[in-house]
């Protein structure tokens, strides 16, 4: 009876929801960490599934195609957010039951529909199906592998990722069909490891030298013209891979610096989402070194009707507008939970006087939240003093900061969120890597330590205590 009522209720939340969700009812015990691409591919951000089990949690979507997320159960011990599990295709509105397997991996399951049920069990099948260890772990397994991947020889690298990648590419369509399945999912799950393949030939994600890439431009030159033709995936929106292939292809292809020719070039393309996912990165990448800023949305608005891509692309619009708002000197723009903005440096400056202790955390970050009790009890032991606590929070997604800052009672005058994290100013002045990361700033708004002790560290305490009496 009781699930009964947990089902109930989650179909009541889908009907309340004018966002598509996808509900997860987390079984196994452990928590559960799904990672998520924001649809402009700015940036990622794991979810987590907390241990109760009957809790009904949501993840949003951006849009209503369906979405490939690797799903993995924390491990009782490190590493936390490794790259083991399993790339699930769940669908908008789909409520799931997560369980585990003997070797701690997680079984998807449909709440209501069989047919769901089976078309999730094909993550598995496929591994099994294609015979050959995921790339990420015979890389871990095998330091020799590794270099080879990594290394210069791009024969050998070209040779090792087919070998790895081919089996699930030609095994995903068949195997779907051989199992009765809707040939979506087989597509999808190609188009998947296709980009896959493709994001590891061109070493994507990696800041390469000028000259590595023409070598890597002319080694791939026939293979970027015969894979360009080939990307011609109209529900792909949410297929992370795919979309990493597009953005490595086309910046080899094509010469991005010149703005308009590249946007020409793009307008062209016969494919709606390779046209609108290019068109919408670009124009975001562009916004802060674009001559024309407002020129540059303009185009952009008369060559793209997509009302989600729109929306996106307007929302960096007026981030970008207000960090040129807020002067050259400004570091960052910080974000309330009530919306409104502000910039780093001139919060900084209005606290002048006392000394400020910034905690730098994120929803998704486990270490994070685990220090914020010991954040609370250090704000009360110093209230009455003259050291100020900030919460700087780096999620990239505004709705899952609010609800994280709202259980973990951040909702106070001194929490942010910090906008554009990955390119802000205050970002590469920190070096930012690692969180959660603690920074001291003196009375006189200076960083007088910008690897500060934890909150539950005793030493903490003292340290800001002594810094306050200077």
């Amino acid at each position: 009876m009781k699930f009964i009522a947990v089902v109930f209720f989650s179909l009541l939340l889908q009907a309340s929801f004018a966002q598509e969700n996808i509900f997860f009812l987390n079984e196994t015990g452990r928590p559960v960490w799904i990672q998520k691409r924001t649809i402009l591919e700015k940036g990622s951000f794991p979810y987590v599934l907390d241990s109760t089990a009957g809790h009904v949690q949501s993840i949003p979507l951006e849009a209503a195609d369906p979405v490939m997320l690797n799903v993995m159960i924390i491990p009782k011990k490190g590493p936390y957010g490794s790259a083991d599990g399993i790339y699930y295709l769940l669908k908008p509105n789909d409520t799931l039951l997560v369980r585990t397997d003997d070797k701690i991996q997680p079984i998807l399951t449909h709440t209501s529909s069989a047919t769901r049920t089976r078309e999730l069990a094909f993550a598995t099948e496929l591994l099994n199906a294609a015979g050959v260890v995921p790339v990420y772990t015979l890389l871990k397994a095998s330091p020799r592998l590794y270099r080879t991947l990594m290394g210069e020889d791009l024969a050998a690298r070209n040779k090792l990722i087919d070998s790895l990648s081919n089996p699930y590419i030609n095994a995903a369509e068949k195997l779907a069909a051989a199992k009765g399945l809707d040939p979506q999912t087989g597509r999808l799950y190609k188009e998947h490891f296709k980009g896959m393949m493709i994001n590891n030939k061109l070493f994507g994600g990696y800041n390469l030298s000028p000259l590595t890439k023409e070598k890597i431009k002319a080694f791939y030159a026939k293979d970027l013209e015969k894979w360009a033709a080939e990307m011609n995936c109209e529900d792909c929106t949410n297929i992370p891979f795919y979309n990493w292939a597009l953005l490595e292809i086309y910046e080899l292809l094509l010469n991005p610096g010149n703005e308009d020719d590249f946007i020409n070039k793009i307008t062209a393309l016969p494919n709606a989402h390779n046209r609108n996912f290019l068109l919408s990165g670009y124009t975001v990448r562009r916004m802060s070194s674009s001559k024309d800023i407002n020129r540059l949305i303009r185009t952009y608005d008369d060559l793209i009707t997509d009302s989600i891509y729109k929306a996106a692309v307007h929302e960096q619009y007026r981030l970008q507008k207000d960090m040129t708002q807020l002067g050259s000197q400004e570091l960052a723009m910080l974000m309330k939970t009530d919306n409104s903005k502000t910039g780093f440096t001139k919060l900084i400056s209005g606290l002048k006087g006392k000394t400020i202790y910034i905690d730098f955390w994120a929803s998704w970050c486990k270490p994070c939240i685990e220090e914020l009790p010991y954040s609370h009890r250090l704000k009360e032991r110093i209230k009455d003093s003259n050291i100020v606590l900030l919460y700087l929070s780096l999620d990239t997604d505004i709705k899952s900061w609010k609800a994280s800052s709202g259980k973990n009672k951040l909702e106070d005058a001194n929490s942010f969120l910090l906008l554009n994290p990955d390119n802000s100013k205050l970002s590469r002045q920190l070096k930012l890597g690692a969180i959660p990361r603690y920074v001291i700033i003196s009375k006189e708004g200076k960083i007088v330590d910008p690897d500060a002790g934890r909150p539950s560290e005793e030493d903490t305490y003292y340290r800001l205590l002594e810094l306050s009496k200077k």
